[in-house]
């Protein structure tokens, strides 16, 4: 048996298709560039969270532009976005 509950919640998801759902001539491509955003915000705060345990502290090697060394979550961020 399912048990359904209903919520006030406002997620981010829930937000941006009830807006979409306001303007009929919208053709999504905002929710889909939102919803990729979020999803890579998720993916790098996981990474963080764990980065001790999976090997993502201390310097990837690599020079930015300015010429600073990148760290590994630097450089694991601008993949990702």
């Amino acid at each position: 048996m399912t048990d359904h509950h209903q919520t006030n919640l406002m997620t981010l998801t829930r937000y941006v298709l009830e807006e979409q759902r306001q303007h009929p001539d919208a053709t999504g491509d905002l929710t889909i560039a939102m919803n990729a955003v979020q999803l890579g915000c998720k993916f790098v705060e996981a990474c963080v969270r764990k980065a001790r345990l999976i090997n993502l502290v201390g310097l990837a090697g690599n020079t930015n532009v300015q010429g600073e060394d990148q760290k590994k979550l630097d450089v694991l961020s601008n993949e990702m976005f």
